[in-house]
C-alpha cells in the first residue's frame, strides 16, 4: 500500500502537463485539452454521477464517454472474463455501438474490426497489427505494471499514456512511438 502511494507520488511528479504545455505531439495536445480537460458538460453527465461514489471512478467513466463520443467510436471489444463492468456503465449513453465481448487476448484474431479495444486481462500479450487507427484502453495499469513496460517495447507504431490506474494506447499507422504520463 505505501509503495502504491509512493510510485503514484513519483507518477503525479513526472507527468507531463495536463493542460497541454510542453506536450509536443498535435494529436495528443489536442487529446489533452479537446477530451481530457473537456470542460462541457455532455447530456449524459448528470447520469454517469450516479454510477458510482468513488470521485476517481466518475472521472474515469467521464473520460470513457468522452472519449467514445470525440473519436466516434462505433466498434468495441472488451476482453476480460469480468471485463468492461465499468464500460458497461455507460454503454447505455453512447448509441449506435457494435460490442463484442471475449475472455483473453489469444481470442482476439483480426483487430481491423475495432476502432477501441477495452482490455482487463492480463497485457502480456497484445502483439497485433493494426491496419486502421485504433484506441486501446487497458483498465488496472498498476497491478500489470511490468506487462505495460513489455506492450511499450512491443512494435506497435503508438501514442501510450500512462494514468497510473490505466492506460490508453492510440494506434496508428502513421506515429511514431510516443510515451507520456498524465494525471486524471
Amino acid at each position: 500500500m505505501i509503495r502504491k502511494i509512493l510510485l503514484r507520488l513519483l507518477h503525479r511528479i513526472k507527468s507531463d502537463s495536463n493542460k497541454g504545455f510542453g506536450i509536443h505531439s498535435p494529436f495528443v495536445f489536442d487529446f489533452v485539452v479537446n477530451v481530457l480537460n473537456e470542460k462541457n458538460g455532455y447530456y449524459a453527465y448528470s447520469e454517469i454521477e450516479n454510477l458510482s461514489s468513488s470521485s476517481k471512478q466518475k472521472k474515469y467513466l467521464k473520460l470513457l464517454y468522452r472519449i467514445i463520443n470525440y473519436y466516434r467510436v462505433r466498434n468495441i471489444l472488451i476482453v476480460g472474463n469480468d471485463g468492461g463492468v465499468l464500460l458497461d456503465k455507460i454503454i447505455p449513453f453512447c448509441p449506435n455501438l457494435y460490442i463484442k465481448r471475449i475472455d483473453n487476448l489469444a481470442q482476439i484474431g483480426n483487430v481491423d474490426n475495432y476502432d477501441f479495444i477495452y482490455v482487463a486481462v492480463d497485457t502480456n500479450d497484445i502483439h497485433c497489427s493494426f491496419s486502421r487507427d485504433t484506441i486501446i484502453v487497458i483498465e488496472n495499469l498498476f497491478d500489470y505494471r511490468q506487462h505495460w513496460k513489455s506492450v511499450k517495447i512491443a512494435e506497435i507504431p503508438s501514442i501510450f499514456i500512462d494514468f497510473f490506474d490505466f492506460g490508453i494506447i492510440f494506434a496508428k499507422n502513421n506515429f511514431i512511438k510516443q510515451f507520456y504520463r498524465l494525471i486524471l
